[in-house]
């Protein structure tokens, strides 16, 4: 089905990492929400439409067997506040978080461009990464009006699994596998761009640690 400005967002999570596959084997869940935007002169502002969640499962083999890369660029990002939404989710459930972003009018309304990027936090984690608090949201600076941020990306060294580019989504659920949960992750960040048609221009996976990788290339 065609929608106008429909805004497609992708979600991969991975959930767990080779720390705790042994106890729980259940792969990264995705989860796909659309949404659509409806803009006229003399209209109210954008109003939400369709939502749709779908969730896979990669067999637990075939996450450790995929080949991680050589070499891991590390980045760094300044302060971001975003406004969305915010919960502490089961991994698993993170598409129903989708569905309240989808759903919230008022913040799909104040946008002020028609090339958004959503933002993906993942933090918090419990000690078996099923949960964590999970934050969906744009940048500040792309809505209109003022109101106050619902998280923030803390600003520091990132490593890039994922260079900001359109991936296949394969590719991008088994980058999800070369994060090091035993490094004292501290969150997850997917940057998701779009241009006016709500085509997906790029995408970008981020990590960031307590412990640093050592060499990580710069």
């Amino acid at each position: 089905m065609q929608l106008p400005y429909a805004l497609a967002i992708t979600a991969l999570i991975g959930g767990l990492g080779w720390l705790v596959a042994a106890i729980q084997p259940s792969g990264p869940a995705h989860a796909l929400v659309a949404y659509v935007q409806e803009r006229s002169d003399q209209s109210q502002d954008a109003v939400a439409g369709i939502a749709s969640a779908t969730q896979t499962t990669l067999p637990l083999m075939q996450r450790l067997s995929k080949p991680q890369d050589s070499g891991v660029k590390a980045i760094n990002l300044s302060e971001k506040s975003l406004i969305g939404v915010k919960q502490q989710i089961k991994i698993a459930d993170v598409q129903n978080l989708w569905g309240t972003f989808q759903n919230d009018a008022t913040l799909q309304g104040r946008l002020n461009t028609m090339t958004p990027v959503a933002y993906v936090i993942y933090e918090s984690f419990n000690d078996s990464f099923e949960e964590a608090t999970v934050t969906i949201g744009y940048e500040a600076s792309a809505l209109m009006g003022s109101v106050a941020a619902t998280e923030r990306i803390e600003p520091g060294r990132y490593e890039q699994l994922l260079a900001p580019k359109v991936y296949a989504d394969e590719r991008f659920n088994s980058a999800w596998s070369g994060i090091r949960y035993s490094d004292e992750l501290e969150a997850v960040v997917e940057v998701h761009a779009f241009n006016a048609n709500g085509d997906i221009t790029s995408s970008q996976l981020l990590a960031y640690y307590q412990n640093p990788k050592e060499g990580a290339v710069q």
